[in-house]
């Protein structure tokens, strides 16, 4: 299920992308937390009205639209 809500996420997300990296002004952020005992990063890109965010995890990064 969580899958099939990711493929069909997928057209959103890379729009998304697009357009924030197409915006006049964006804001680009990381921040540092421990999930498991393990130091993780959220990377975030946000404009006024989107944002975009993913993890960081041994230098591979996982995306994930964020409501």
């Amino acid at each position: 299920m969580i899958h099939a809500a990711v493929g069909n996420l997928a057209p959103t997300a890379a729009r998304i992308v697009d357009a924030v990296r197409d915006a006049h002004m964006a804001h680009f952020d990381e921040t540092g937390m421990r999930i498991a005992g393990n130091l993780r990063w959220l990377h975030t890109a946000a404009t006024q009205t989107l944002t975009r965010g993913g993890s960081a995890q041994g230098g591979v990064i996982t995306r994930h639209p964020l409501p």
